[in-house]
């Protein structure tokens, strides 16, 4: 009896770890249920729908875009004016822009004050010595050289405002007043001739003529 063939049966039968096994019997799953074809080559009409698509979107954003544009546009200049309007004197200031006065009953020689933008306003309705004498003024005597003319758009009546150019104080209105037939500040002593020009006292400036014009004969709009 070999007894070495027979340890050798034995210990095959008792240790299954040296039995090999074949897993070729398996099974594998069929995947080609899931598995998706190649793509068929775009045709013409599709891109032609996506072109056309594509254009529709690119009108659409310049579109938007405009109107969002000229919105703000809009927005903005509305802000501008009604600031701009905000800044604009009222209807009220407007209306006291602007006076008439009528000379209607002021005789040669004699002097009115009237009120424009809260300013007191001289009037004179001067005499033809009175136009002479200032005419005649030579310009080397004048602080604040001036001619009488450019002072005057009808020589027959001095318009000025009645604020001294020292402080801001009223002259004197009254006929002739001061030492030069004209204005007087009695504040500082400073005084005006026939034709609101500074004369004499510490006033830098003649008398400011303000802006007016004749409507008619006897009536003439300041401002």
């Amino acid at each position: 009896m070999d007894l070495t063939n027979l340890s050798t049966q034995l210990l095959l039968k008792k240790s299954p770890i040296f039995t090999r096994l074949a897993h070729t019997d398996k099974v594998f799953p069929n995947l080609d249920y899931y598995r998706q074809a190649p793509a068929p080559a775009a045709s013409s009409d599709f891109l032609d729908a996506q072109v056309e698509e594509a254009e529709v979107r690119r009108a659409h954003y310049y579109t938007m875009n405009v109107a969002i544009n000229a919105a703000v546009t809009w927005g903005v200049a509305n802000f501008v004016l009604n600031a701009v309007n905000i800044l604009n004197p009222s209807k009220d200031v407007l209306a006291l822009a602007t006076v008439e006065i009528e000379l209607q009953g002021m005789a040669v020689g004699e002097s009115g004050v009237f009120v424009w933008r809260g300013k007191p306003i001289f009037v004179k309705h001067r005499t033809p010595e009175d136009i002479a004498r200032e005419a005649a003024v030579p310009m080397s005597e004048l602080r604040d050289a001036q001619n009488d003319i450019d002072r005057v758009v009808d020589p027959d009546w001095l318009v000025c405002i009645g604020i001294c150019t020292h402080l801001g104080c009223v002259p004197l209105a009254m006929d002739n007043a001061g030492e030069f037939n004209g204005y007087y500040c009695p504040c500082h002593g400073s005084h005006y001739d026939g034709s609101g020009r500074i004369r004499k006292g510490p006033a830098p400036l003649n008398l400011e003529v303000p802006p007016y014009s004749f409507m008619d004969e006897k009536t003439i709009l300041i401002g």
